[in-house]
């Protein structure tokens, strides 16, 4: 009877054993995510959609709908590029409702196996390429649907958390306001620019970037529009430089949005959490001792005797991230214009990754807990050998999860100004550091149309 049992129990744990690898398989876009920006920066975008189309289905399915929609949106399919990022909305109103189907299997293996449901920066990013793909198709009024949903998204990230790091965005805000001001609702887009001018403020003494003059322009001249005489004053007050950009007879204006670079990834830390004798290592108190191991990893020394054991665990981190003094310089019509950046990405998706630090952490630290206390119970049921085989299972399938939307850009520069009715040629220079032009592009055949808009996009991988 007695041999019988230990024979099942062995059963058992060769069994846990055997799961293993499929417990630790690659995330599908992480493993081919350095090849497509490689395509990408060669703007060989055929071959990164077919490399995207290759990856396996699974916990990364809305990290692949993102990146095949930004890929198609460069390709200039923006019917394909739409279809794609309306799929992903609709994952993600699909993770949102079952997200606690795979919490008790991340909690044994990593999190790496949860469905990745997209950082709050990469969703409102889907409503920019979404605008800009309408705007091509020349779809006004879906364009403006896409300005009224990345507004609700914003509103809702602010009110969701009681301490956003990353809730207002002064870049999208701004961008919604030219889209309601080009679609004929100066209304909308005084509030946009309002809300905009506010982020930039907000964020700008954390390092973020400070408000654009060309901005204050678009406040000015909008209040003066809507006859709001108050506010104008105090615009001008508070800008005493900025210019509101009034057109003349047989004039247009062109919108230039112009990317650049890549936004930085997340890569694995590992780290060491000490945990105390005197925490209590049952299992109905392991996010009770999670949360105190994670106010205490940055303490002072312990006393050898004080710590019971050191818990190593795979943690997500940013890549250096390198400073990117580039800026943008265009020369149209004898005229030359500076853009500096709107938006920096990178500063978004550090912002963004506050919000969810400590969760990430205190979560992994509950889970090596978790394997540390199966290792224990396996030995006492199983034997030395089913707690070595416990051991290697939480070893192997422990890892960071380092998943994110990897082709983004690092920065978009803008500016908006006159030009004459006509076709025109549009020259870009991205200047790198000490002033020296980086890369040099001829967009040609830009049509300008009197008393309209002409939105021009374009991309820098440098």
């Amino acid at each position: 009877m007695i041999g019988r049992t230990r024979r099942g129990h062995g059963a058992r744990w060769v069994l846990v054993a055997l799961l293993v690898p499929f417990a630790v398989s690659c995330s599908s876009y992480t493993s081919i995510s350095e090849k497509t920006r490689e395509l990408i920066a060669k703007r060989d975008y055929s071959t990164a959609i077919a490399e995207i189309d290759k990856a396996s289905s699974g916990p990364d399915d809305l990290l692949l709908l993102m990146e095949r929609g930004l890929l198609h949106h460069y390709n200039g399919d923006y019917a394909a590029s739409n279809d794609a990022f309306q799929a992903a909305e609709d994952k993600m109103d699909e993770l949102y409702t079952r997200r606690l189907s795979t919490e008790a299997a991340s909690m044994i293996t990593s999190d790496r196996i949860r469905p990745y449901e997209g950082a709050h920066y990469e969703r409102v990013m889907i409503h920019f390429y979404r605008a800009l793909n309408y705007i091509a198709l020349r779809l006004r009024d879906d364009a403006l649907v896409e300005a009224r949903k990345a507004s609700s998204q914003l509103a809702f990230y602010t009110q969701e958390m009681e301490e956003p790091a990353y809730g207002d965005d002064p870049f999208i805000e701004y961008f919604t306001g030219l889209l309601y001001e080009w679609g004929g609702e100066p209304d909308n887009a005084y509030v946009s620019f309002r809300k905009a001018e506010a982020a930039y403020g907000a964020v700008a003494g954390d390092g973020g970037l400070p408000v654009p003059r060309r901005l204050a322009g678009d406040l000015i001249r909008t209040a003066d529009e809507l006859r709001f005489r108050d506010d104008a004053a105090e615009w001008r007050e508070s800008y005493p430089q900025a210019e509101a950009g009034a057109r003349g007879a047989g004039v247009g204006e062109v919108i230039l949005v112009v990317e650049s670079g890549f936004v930085p990834k997340l890569i694995e830390h590992r780290i060491d959490i000490p945990i105390l004798k005197a925490d209590n290592k049952d299992r109905g108190s392991v996010w009770i001792v999670a949360e105190d191991a994670f106010h205490r990893r940055r303490m002072g020394r312990f006393r050898e005797a004080e710590i019971d054991y050191w818990l190593s665990i795979a943690y997500p981190g940013f890549e250096a991230i390198k400073s990117d003094a580039r800026s943008v310089r265009v020369r149209c019509d004898g005229d030359t214009h500076t853009l500096l950046p709107v938006s920096d990405l990178a500063f978004n998706s550090v912002r963004d990754f506050r919000d969810r630090e400590k969760t990430i952490l205190v979560r992994t630290i509950a889970r090596a807990l978790i394997k540390y206390l199966a290792k224990e119970g396996a030995e006492k049921e199983g034997g030395p050998a089913a707690g070595i085989i416990m051991n290697i299972f939480g070893a192997v399938t422990e890892g960071a999860d380092t998943r994110s939307w990897r082709s983004l850009p690092r920065t978009i520069h803008l500016a908006r100004f006159p030009i004459s009715a006509g076709t025109h040629e549009i020259v870009l220079e991205s200047m790198g550091n000490g002033g020296h032009i980086g890369d040099r592009v001829v967009l040609s055949g830009v049509e300008v149309q009197a008393g309209r808009t002409s939105w021009v996009t374009y991309r820098f991988f440098r």
